[in-house]
């Protein structure tokens, strides 16, 4: 697409002035125009910053601390303009210049476009070993000795050992011409340290967590942090557990449809008999096995409230969870995290190396929060992005996410195929959205506000342990130093205001059903139809009142508004 950037060099001055007047041209900032006179000089100047920064300073290099990210960040871009005298930072709107004096472009920097070059890796090491302070408001030209440690970890993960020990070598051969031999001892250290050579002291998290053992994937915790910021700042919004004999079958439907998100369809007759009478599927033993398994670990009093009160405990009861889960397929490894890299498409989960850690990073960020709902949602995504094991991870994330919630106090979610679609994509979106403003967007997709649509996301594995259970109350959250920022937490206004929670459920046949509008005294409204508008229920089960499928019966008086209210024959599970 062209870029509607117009420079005065490239213009007669009497025809800006002209196009001005007419309004077809729009001024960005001085001998900068363009012809998209509708959108904000600022927005601008963000979509088309290489166009312009290679104009404003011809052959720069990206460099110091815009080099590892290729861009402008915090509204400020630092650029070696080459050889020569002090020049000013060039002010634009939203974006600051700032020129340096330097050797200009040298072997290994990457061309970008119209000149403009990028800085290699092993360069923007040599440079920013350079120590610089903020001034003026602006950050600081150079990482901070922790940042480089960070960024250093990040690369570990994601080069083998030889290429990280082949930039070490580069970027002390670049260390003379860039001016940086007093300081470039410094990066070789942290390389060595995240080569395993070496041990150094430092502020870094990640690479200490590297040294320790235990590297995890700093990426993914940033993601982690974006969520856990974006829930610490929303209104919390109970939704209290039915009684215990009114919740008898919830199990059943919790073991049925988070294996239906996985692609494991079973027939009702057929769910029925593998989970209340432990009947075997001669033609899919291993589907049946799944489900069973999922039904037991929810309808377990005990196990269902299971919460871990530390990172250790989330490693074993995760374990453990996938241990039962996946006992039939021994070429899953139960128990076991994975020993490879797995993937979804083009998406790749966290490497099999950093696995412990980047669990241990997330449960620092999902330990910020009190509320159990967001800690519900956090603890999904923490599991589900991390994805553990070889398979099963979706099942065993959304087992975790309601332990949570009934640890609580709280109604447990299902996700019915209606919502399996909305349920991915929001996983999707937040796993491939690499920019934090938008990751920030679609934590609150993923989150979905208050729990009007109790349909949340996706699947995953894991491994036999012999540690024992820890107990299911959960000690106070401990505050201590992470990566994960925190917001200052939101506080309804109005305590009394009860949320609007729906939840849709529907059966082989097509019948659905749905929790209505919740009232003021915390009863729910059961309804269910069918396509012809008959009202429908799910086929007979144990203990269950009605005559089983197409059986429905109404209870309660009609709100206004509101229709009748008719109870099927599941109207056990509320």
């Amino acid at each position: 697409m062209d870029s509607p950037i117009i420079f005065s060099s490239e213009m007669p001055r009497s025809t800006i002035s002209r196009r001005q007047s007419d309004g077809t041209l729009l001024r960005i900032a001085r001998g900068i125009y363009s012809t998209d006179v509708h959108t904000s000089p600022e927005d601008q100047v963000n979509r088309h910053w290489m166009t312009v920064v290679a104009h404003e300073v011809p052959g720069a290099v990206i460099v110091d601390r815009s080099a590892p990210v290729g861009r402008p960040r915090d509204g400020h871009l630092f650029v070696d303009a080459g050889p020569g005298p002090k020049r000013r930072p060039i002010e634009l709107p939203g974006l600051t210049i700032i020129r340096r004096s330097g050797p200009g472009p040298l072997d290994g920097d990457m061309p970008l476009r119209d000149g403009l070059m990028l800085s290699s890796q092993a360069r923007a090491l040599a440079d920013n070993s350079r120590r610089s302070r903020a001034a003026g408001g602006r950050p600081p030209a150079t990482l901070t000795d922790d940042e480089i440690a960070d960024w250093i970890a990040d690369l570990a993960t994601r080069a083998r050992p030889a290429a990280i020990g082949r930039l070490r070598d580069e970027a002390e051969r670049l260390a003379e011409q860039t001016g940086t031999t007093a300081t470039i001892g410094r990066v070789s250290e942290l390389l060595g340290a995240a080569l395993g050579t070496r041990t150094v002291d430092t502020g870094s998290r990640a690479l200490g967590a590297r040294q320790a053992g235990r590297p995890y994937d700093q990426q993914r915790v940033d993601k982690f942090a974006v969520l856990v910021d974006h829930l610490s700042g929303q209104a919390p919004s109970p939704v209290e557990a039915a009684a215990p004999a009114r919740a008898v079958h919830l199990p059943f439907f919790e073991a049925y449809f988070s294996n239906f998100i996985e692609g494991t369809v079973l027939t009702l007759d057929e769910a029925e008999g593998v989970m209340y009478r432990d009947e075997d599927l001669p033609t899919h033993p291993e589907d049946a096995h799944d489900v069973a398994a999922t039904f037991r670990l929810a309808a377990d009093p005990d196990e269902a409230r299971q919460v871990p009160a530390s990172a250790d405990e989330l490693i074993a009861i995760l374990r453990h969870r996938h241990a039962t889960l996946m006992a039939a397929r021994t070429d899953k490894h139960p128990g076991q995290f994975k020993g490879a890299r797995n993937q979804v498409g083009r998406y790749v989960f966290v490497h099999h190396d950093q696995v412990e850690g980047t669990l241990q990073a997330g449960w620092d960020c999902l330990d910020q929060l009190d509320d159990p709902f967001q800690r519900a949602v956090a603890m999904m995504y923490v599991v589900t992005e991390v994805h553990p094991f070889d398979d099963g991870n979706g099942r065993v994330a959304r087992l975790m996410m309601n332990a949570e919630l009934t640890a609580a106090g709280e109604s447990r979610l299902i996700i019915p195929p209606v919502y399996r679609g909305e349920y991915l994509a929001s996983l999707s979106t937040m796993s491939t959205t690499t920019d934090r403003t938008d990751s920030t967007a679609c934590s609150a997709s993923l989150n979905g506000g208050p729990r009007s649509s109790t349909s949340r996301r996706s699947e995953q594995p894991c491994a036999t342990s012999k540690q024992p259970m820890p107990s299911s109350t959960r000690s106070p959250p401990t505050r201590r130093g992470s990566s994960c920022g925190s917001s200052p937490r939101y506080r309804p206004t109005n305590s009394n205001e009860p949320p609007n929670p729906k939840l849709h459920l529907v059966d082989g046949t097509g019948a659905t059903a749905w929790a209505g509008s919740r009232s003021r005294t915390g009863g729910r409204y059961l309804r269910a139809s069918s396509g012809g508008g008959r009202s429908a229920g799910p086929p007979p089960l144990p203990g269950l009142s009605g005559s089983g499928r197409g059986a429905a019966g109404t209870a309660g008086r009609t709100r206004a508004g509101e229709g009748p209210k008719a109870v099927p024959a599941v109207t056990g599970l509320w």
